[in-house]
């Protein structure tokens, strides 16, 4: 295998060898498609217009302003992020209701799509709309350019709303602005968050809103985007028509580059939120670069050689007896830690067992071997086609608009994927272990570095952490006799020996999804859908009954621990992390397993191109798992830590108190909840996994030919298989009880209403399920947010299941004092909803949220296998996985909201809350 890479990319370089030889200066390519549409208007706004077919009819559009919270005076601290909120509620054009239902029209979630964000350095404004929209669309963000009006009432509900989603984000606010001062210790960037300052944003006037808006909206600051099915042309006249009219300042167009720190820094923080495990980090802030340049652009390239080596070298050291990391990562680009357009490069290691000194000392020792020995002909090219590889085609609306936006914003390429191959081998045929060595030794010297140590809230460390541990770890370092461990590159296939085939011994039409469903020669059917939206993605999945429910109360710590340990295990010959160092060079392959109460499953996705190797893990996750007693006990905590980070004790504590001792997910995790043994895993797992034949197994994205038909009868119809003996949970007792209260040490208030509606599991309730949930929302966000400013955001879910029923969950946070304001307005509006059918008016929206998001799973290959095992298994068929929301009425909605909304259904927690919520307006019929 190694003989063929070698030959492969000899004939590689060869094709474009005369091209170097011709020209020592390394040739960069155009950034951009040729057809794209790229103008700039006389005032200096700019556009850039890129016609794309699938998903037919849809457009993408953003609006991108060069003013953030960096161009805040001392007294204006929040003043651009309130502006950004305002710019919802009215505009020139269109009426305070209005820009809601224009929005709501078009299948814009609350609070997720219609939405913007401000930064310190640019505001983005991004909408999402059907190709007959969008003169209506264009002349909304020409009025977020140029015509947001500004109400001094609705000013005040805004501020409420602000003032909210700063309680909210304050633990997130605490880490960044103490990441920012590590990075920046002598700029302005901690002290100029977005959120602002809190007693600023109550009290800033109206008039210096307008002042500031006036001031850092000008036209040459501006950027419009477009990306969808459209007519070039047009859209080029609309945009000349609605935009050449903005006024043309003075303001600089981008911000000053903040200058080098100097010196390695180090930086520790507890309790970041959104992360699960420990993070040690060694991370860069460099220059910000064109790709036009061709120094830059080339130095990106061989930064993301080095990202790619050194990633691939720690995942050796990870699966090393000992090791203190599991995993690496690497990161070259812009807009994740970094407020600038600088370039930022980061190395970080998920930690093992705490040990976060020595994670972060064996990531740096890594960078000092690669920076004394190098790399070997083999490392580099198995690098460069993972690397390559990592340059994801990209094909849809949102992917080109992403892509745009990066060029706009950072000056990174938009290049299609042809492009983006043919300058990668001009990079690479100028590239050496040397080249790499020197570019390492460059980041090396850099003064601009800085050493981290993240710790999620669910861990807890003695450890102590000084200013100079990271120069402390530099010194040690680099006084080891290090040797050159060369990396071996294992070529093993997936899979020692090929499965002896079985047959499809027969296929049927699948209308719904205008798939087809085979019957294999060992009694599995698959069901294929064909690819849509242009992607050229596969999804895999594969679903059965059982999930914590068959297992029994001995089991439920296996069962909670159970996919830490299948990832942590790996497959066949292969570990956990030597699996996933094979699998490296698959461009953004996904396969993992699931436990869900009363389900279990696997997953995946790839391109087209790897379906044989999608189809070849899912072979082995049946027929070759291991047994790993380290993997067991690594898979504990890295269990417990993920559910501790991503769980919510009211949410779990109202199930616990609702469904009783049978419920297997407890409301406050302690490690002992996921303390099994070996055995009780491989008892859970084969349980769980044991027949292939109990699942309901969907492609999608997958052509109907002789190549997929042949993989499937290989992989698929090849797998032994037992009688299946159904399992049919008894359903869980319902109880009540009193409202859960709870102290947590944050300044702001949050209530969970959960409505338990016992009730079998299909899509006919689960489409019902859908829109109500919406519309409870709907209703929710104008009652709490937009009349009253009482929250930031109300977030509605429900779950169906035949071992749960049905629970609806409604969440909001708001300030401590506005409890009980808050209560009465949430049962007022649920009260209406079980008095008083809805709108036409909300049937309308909430049909096009819906409708959007059933047309963007199917677009969505992963999305829509899993979507469609779901629903076969509890229906039989597929018929139900696209519900005819058309045909739902208010009356049809209104009688389910009478009978599942009542007082008996739901149960009520909080945290920081002093009063109980009455319920008694929801008694009755």
């Amino acid at each position: 295998m190694a003989v063929i890479l070698k030959i492969i990319f000899c004939l590689l370089l060869g094709l474009i060898g005369n091209v170097q030889a011709a020209d020592s200066k390394l040739e960069i390519l155009p950034l951009l498609p040729s057809d794209v549409r790229h103008g700039q208007l006389a005032n200096g706004l700019n556009y850039y217009i890129k016609p794309n077919a699938e998903p037919a009819g849809k457009v993408e559009l953003r609006l991108l302003v060069n003013a953030g919270s960096l161009s805040e005076a001392d007294d204006e601290r929040g003043v651009a992020h309130l502006l950004e909120h305002m710019a919802f509620r009215r505009t020139k054009h269109f009426g305070p209701q209005q820009l809601k239902s224009f929005l709501e029209s078009q299948g814009m979630r609350l609070g997720s799509d219609m939405n913007a964000f401000t930064f310190h350095e640019w505001t983005n404004y991004q909408i999402s709309v059907s190709q007959e929209a969008l003169p209506q669309a264009l002349q909304l963000l020409a009025d977020w350019a140029n015509g947001i009006e500004l109400d001094a009432a609705e000013l005040e509900l805004e501020r409420e709303v602000v003032l909210d989603e700063g309680r909210l984000r304050q633990l997130g606010s605490d880490f960044y602005q103490s990441l920012l001062k590590a990075i920046y210790p002598s700029e302005q960037y901690q002290k100029r968050l977005a959120i602002g300052d809190a007693d600023i944003v109550k009290k800033i006037p109206l008039e210096k809103i307008k002042a500031f808006y006036k001031r850092e909206y000008q036209a040459q600051r501006m950027t419009l985007l477009i990306a969808g099915d459209i007519k070039p042309q047009e859209a080029e006249d609309k945009i000349k028509a609605l935009f050449a009219g903005i006024e043309k300042g003075t303001a600089p167009i981008g911000y000053a580059h903040p200058a080098a720190a100097s010196g390695l820094r180090f930086f520790s923080h507890r309790d970041v939120p959104g992360i699960a495990h420990p993070q040690a980090v060694w991370g860069w802030a460099l220059p910000a670069e064109s790709m036009t340049d061709a120094d830059a652009a080339f130095s990106n390239f061989k930064r993301g050689m080095l990202g790619t080596l050194l990633q691939q070298r720690l995942s050796v050291q990870a699966r090393k007896e000992g090791s203190p990391f599991v995993d690496a990562n690497y990161f070259n680009g812009h807009g994740t830690s970094l407020p600038t357009r600088q370039t930022e490069f980061t190395l970080s290691v998920s930690v093992k067992d705490k040990q976060m000194k020595e994670a972060l000392q064996a990531l740096y020792r890594e960078l000092e071997r690669a920076k004394r020995f190098g790399f070997s002909q083999q490392e580099l090219y198995r690098s460069f086609e993972i690397y390559r590889k990592s340059q994801s085609s990209f094909s849809s609306h949102s992917d080109w608009i992403y892509r745009l936006q990066k060029y706009a914003q950072f000056g990174e390429t938009a290049r299609d994927s042809f492009g983006m191959f043919q300058q990668l081998k001009i990079f690479f045929a100028a590239t050496t272990s040397d080249v790499l060595q020197d570019e390492l030794k460059r980041l090396l010297l850099s003064p601009d570095q800085v050493a981290t140590i993240l710790l999620p809230p669910a861990v807890n460390s003695y450890s102590v952490f000084f200013e100079k541990t990271a120069q402390n770890i530099v010194d040690a370092v680099r006084a080891e006799p290090l040797e050159n461990l060369v990396q071996e590159v294992s070529n093993k296939p997936l899979l020692a020996q090929q499965p002896l085939a079985g047959k499809i011994v027969s296929e049927q039409s699948e209308p719904t999804t205008e798939g087809t469903i085979f019957k294999l020669s060992n009694g599995i059917e698959v069901l294929i859908t064909p690819p849509k939206g242009g992607g050229d993605r596969v999804g895999f999945s594969a679903r059965a009954a059982g999930g914590m429910a068959a297992l029994t109360k001995k089991l439920y710590p296996a069962g909670l621990t159970l996919v830490q340990y299948l990832n942590q295990a790996g497959l066949g010959e292969f570990s956990g992390s030597e699996l996933r160092q094979r699998l490296s060079s698959q461009t953004e392959l996904k396969f993992y397993p699931f436990v869900y109460a009363d389900q279990q499953g696997l997953a995946g996705e790839v391109d087209a191109v790897d379906i044989e190797t999608l189809l070849q893990l899912q072979y082995l996750a049946w027929t070759a798992t291991r047994d790993d007693k380290a993997a067991a006990k690594l898979s504990q905590d890295l269990a417990y830590q993920l559910m501790v980070s991503n769980s919510n004790s009211l949410y779990t504590g109202l199930n616990e108190k609702h469904y009783g001792s049978q419920w297997p997910y407890p409301a406050y995790w302690q490690i002992y909840n996921f303390d099994a043994s070996l055995s009780e895993l491989v008892e859970a797992r084969n349980s769980l996994f044991g027949n292939p034949r109990a699942f309901r197994f969907v492609l999608s994205g997958v052509t109907n030919n002789k190549r997929n038909k042949d993989l499937i009868e290989q992989y698929i119809a090849s797998l032994p298989v037992k009688d299946v003996v159904v399992f049919k949970p008894e359903p869980l007792a319902h109880g009540r009880g009193n409202e859960i209260h709870q102290t947590i040490s944050q300044p702001l208030s949050m209530r969970f209403w959960h409505a338990y509606v016992p009730m079998p599991a299909n899509s006919g309730s689960e489409g019902v399920a859908r829109f109500l949930s919406q519309l409870v929302q709907q209703r929710l966000w104008q009652a709490l947010r937009e009349n009253t400013g009482e929250t930031y955001g109300v977030y509605s879910n429900f779950e169906l299941t035949a071992w749960q029923g049905l629970l609806l969950s409604v969440a909001y946070q708001t300030d401590i004092k506005q409890c009980d304001q808050a209560a009465k307005i949430t049962v007022a509006e649920i009260a209406r909803l079980r008095n008083e059918a809805p709108t036409i008016n909300e049937m309308k929206n909430v049909r096009a949220i819906l409708l959007k998001a059933q047309q963007e799973r199917r677009n969505k290959p992963i999305q829509n296998a899993e979507a469609l095992s779901w629903y076969w298994l509890i229906d039989g068929s597929v018929k139900g996985s696209t519900p005819d929301f058309a045909s739902f009425t208010p009356e049809y909605i209104h009688q389910y909201a009478k009978g599942w909304l009542g007082q008996n259904y739901w149960a009520v927690g909080n945290f920081n809350c002093l009063n109980t919520a009455d319920l008694t307006a929801l008694a009755g019929d």
